[in-house]
């Protein structure tokens, strides 16, 4: 999920990826905080490689 969430927003600018770091940062729970790394690499991982790849619409 959320390598697509990075590559939607390597196409569809709806939101800067900062925001939706900070999003996380500030609502996953505290039971939850040892995956917010992993996830952040994911993201990114997913809007690099969308990045690479033009947009199918």
């Amino acid at each position: 999920n959320m390598a697509m969430i990075g590559a939607m927003l390597a196409h569809h600018l709806v939101l800067p990826v900062t925001a939706l770091e900070d999003a996380l940062r500030d609502h996953l729970p505290a039971s939850k905080q040892q995956f917010l790394q992993g996830n952040l690499d994911v993201l990114h991982a997913g809007f690099r490689a969308a990045v690479k790849t033009p947009a199918v619409v």
